[in-house]
């Protein structure tokens, strides 16, 4: 889609970018072995579609104009939140487990959202700043599936 070098900040800031979404992945792929419902784990591994799906655009956008792959692996942050949800969960009663996951993927997720909003905010190339609010629009619909299912968690509790 587009074709010239990237400047070394808007370089970083699809790094950043393809990090959130690679922690956000390994979390839902995570939650959703974890959880014992088959419709949250079926959620779980859309969301994690998702973020699969911008990693897909994002990476080879960034090889094609840097002519170098883009070294993304999950940050520590991200490990640490997910190692975090596992040990509330394993002091909990099961029945409680899947709202807990639920609740700690929301609360990775707005803070996700903002350090990717971080991340568009610094681009300066103005077709990629489109293309990266594209991708952060349709995962922030794909979130909105989340809170409803929590909405109806908590509902039925």
């Amino acid at each position: 889609m587009l074709d010239k070098t990237l400047t070394e900040n808007d370089a970083q800031a699809i790094s950043r970018f393809v990090a959130a979404c690679e922690d956000g992945k390994r979390f839902y792929t995570h939650a959703a072995k974890e959880v014992t419902e088959r419709d949250l784990r079926a959620l779980f591994l859309d969301q994690a579609t998702v973020r699969e799906e911008v990693e897909n655009v994002l990476s080879p956008e960034y090889e094609k104009r840097m002519g170098k792959p883009l070294k993304h692996k999950h940050t520590l942050e991200g490990k640490l939140t997910e190692w975090y949800a596992d040990l509330k969960v394993a002091f909990l009663d099961p029945a409680k487990s899947n709202y807990v996951l639920v609740e700690q993927l929301e609360e990775a997720e707005e803070r996700t959202l903002v350090e990717m909003q971080k991340a568009i905010h610094a681009v300066n190339d103005h077709p990629l700043k489109n293309q990266m609010n594209e991708l952060l629009t349709k995962m922030i619909k794909s979130q909105q599936d989340i809170l409803q299912y929590k909405e109806a968690m908590r509902a039925a509790s």
